[in-house]
């Protein structure tokens, strides 16, 4: 008889101490604890109650759910599995040896941490300098642009280049062609043609980027409008060329 009223009995322990792996508690094998139970940890709250004689009254809030790890005959060690708030020295254990009363409980005890963890308020993050960072997001989505085109521009450009001096030598007679290699001199040409369009594309599109970024002062106004790299002129004979450095 007195062993059904100890194990359909509610047992009450304390936390002794908190440590990095978990939590020592003042309930051993004596007890009945066995590795693999399940505890639910409570801390004490103080209120005033509504009654008329306005006594300080004091109540219990469940805030873990605890594992038995390791026993020993008057105490134990304990892993957290669930928690709403941290565990302390002092805080309440309650468990039960009856395992379906147990059940019962780290059931229920579950569904109030999931309710008192969504009335939880939660953290709002003030982001201080919110120019300074808007400021360098668009520096940075500016200068990905500009990188980008002026990759493409310079590709097109020595594309150009290459292909314009392969025209000029197959017209020039130097190589001895014929059969259907006399069709080289028209394909160099219209590569020629086709990465010329394409070159001063970019080259439009880099001139752009250049007066966006002095525009928004990612660019120093002082330097000049032309973009580094080869610039051809055409000219009534042919082009002029000519390569511009900035230092």
């Amino acid at each position: 008889m007195a062993e059904r009223i100890s194990e359909n009995s509610l047992l009450l322990g304390n936390v002794l101490a908190v440590k990095h792996f978990g939590i020592s508690i003042n309930l051993g094998r004596a007890q009945g604890i066995k590795i693999g139970h399940r505890l639910v940890i409570s801390r004490r709250k103080s209120f005033k109650s509504d009654s008329v004689e306005k006594t300080a009254g004091k109540t219990f809030q469940k805030i873990a759910l605890a594992e038995i790890v390791q026993v020993s005959d008057l105490s134990s060690e304990a892993v957290i599995v669930q928690k709403i708030s941290s565990v302390a020295k002092g805080d309440q254990i309650q468990t039960y040896v009856n395992n379906e009363k147990l059940i019962h409980l780290i059931t229920q005890t579950r569904k109030e941490l999931d309710i008192q963890k969504k009335l939880k308020p939660k953290k709002r993050v003030i982001r201080l300098g919110p120019t300074v960072t808007k400021g360098s997001t668009d520096f940075s989505n500016w200068s990905k642009r500009f990188n980008l085109t002026k990759s493409e521009h310079d590709r097109w450009l020595y594309t150009t280049a290459g292909a314009g001096a392969a025209t000029i030598l197959f017209l020039s007679g130097t190589f001895n062609i014929s059969g259907f290699l006399n069709i080289l001199p028209w394909v160099a040409g219209a590569g020629s043609v086709y990465s010329g369009i394409k070159y001063f594309h970019y080259r439009e599109m880099l001139n752009e980027l250049s007066t966006e970024g002095r525009s928004r002062g990612f660019l120093s106004g002082s330097l000049t409008n032309e973009i580094p790299g080869w610039h051809w002129t055409p000219v009534k004979k042919g082009f002029n060329i000519a390569w511009v450095k900035h230092f």
